[in-house]
């Protein structure tokens, strides 16, 4: 979302808007790293790093939210009629996903024990899943493939 909505504000030769707004998504990234990591290891969780997966991806939201914000604001960006739909049934697609990888994917300490090989295979498998539960959700949320193709409405 950040790679479309840039150049948004440098073809009106506004660069300094984005570089901003990035040092602010910087800046919320460290303390996020922070407070995530050092609570996930306070916690005694398993995989502490995975707050910094979660701190990156907050701020990347932060980030393409505060641009998207700009540029309506400004009224250069005005989504067509089903943007919202679309949104919110990827939205449900992505939360049905993590449910179902969250409740079948084995725990850190018996992926551990298993084989690289047997890793590889379980691996591929929860990924074919992820993707299938995925795709699923979000046709039956309407959502098709011409929904990307350009000029699409």
């Amino acid at each position: 979302a950040v790679k479309v909505m840039a150049p948004g504000y440098f073809a009106r030769q506004d660069p300094k808007t984005p570089v901003k707004i990035g040092l602010i998504a910087m800046g919320v990234n460290v303390v996020l790293n922070g407070l995530l990591v050092g609570g996930l290891l306070y916690w005694g969780f398993e995989g502490p790093h995975a707050g910094l997966a979660l701190a990156s991806s907050a701020a990347a939201y932060l980030n393409a939210g505060l641009l998207y914000r700009g540029l309506r604001r400004s009224g250069i960006l005005q989504p067509v009629a089903g943007w919202l739909k679309l949104t919110w049934a990827v939205v449900l697609a992505c939360l049905a996903m993590a449910l179902v990888l969250g409740i079948w994917a084995p725990a850190v300490d018996i992926w551990i024990t298993m084989s690289a090989f047997t890793r590889a295979l379980d691996l591929m498998v929860y990924i074919l899943l992820g993707a299938a539960v995925y795709g699923l959700t979000a046709w039956l949320g309407g959502v098709r493939l011409h929904h990307f193709s350009r000029g699409a409405h």
